[in-house]
């Protein structure tokens, strides 16, 4: 269903470690879970729900289920691998909306950054959306819990 939409597909290097329980799909949702208990405990519950738990989920399915699998579908051959990059583009594109006046440079960089490494991990990991989830909640979580505020600070925002 959701795991695996890469059938007919052009294959990108393959990394064939398993370390660790990112790894697995049973260890990442509990991984998103554990992240998610963490951010119950640092944030305000309502931004925890909705920045920890519930982006997340609806980000990478929309991102990686949707666009990164449509740009691989669309890009062919040697070009199919470009797909992270550009679906991690476009999704710092739609943050830039919520950027801050004197951050967005700093905005964009902080989200395409981690969305293009987190499409490598998929493509990588044979296009699975649980690790996917999990690390995105937890930059989301490093992002909540200061690290915004020190990018910010930076762009004297």
């Amino acid at each position: 269903m959701l795991e695996d939409s890469s059938a007919n597909l052009p294959p990108c290097p393959q990394d064939r470690s398993a370390r660790g329980a990112a790894a697995s799909v049973a260890g990442a949702w509990i991984t998103w879970l554990g992240i998610g208990v963490a951010g119950l405990m640092l944030l305000p519950p309502l931004a925890a729900l909705r920045s920890i738990w519930l982006a997340p989920l609806l980000e990478e399915i929309v991102l990686r289920v949707g666009l990164h699998d449509a740009l691989r579908h669309g890009l062919r051959g040697r070009f199919a691998c470009q797909a992270s990059a550009i679906a991690a583009l476009a999704f710092a594109a739609a943050h830039l909306l919520f950027a801050r006046h004197g951050a967005q440079f700093f905005q964009l960089a902080a989200t395409a950054i981690p969305a293009w490494w987190i499409g490598l991990r998929y493509e990588r990991r044979g296009f699975r959306l649980a690790p996917c989830v999990a690390w995105h909640a937890a930059f989301n979580l490093a992002w909540l819990c200061g690290l915004g505020a020190s990018f910010s600070r930076m762009a004297g925002a």
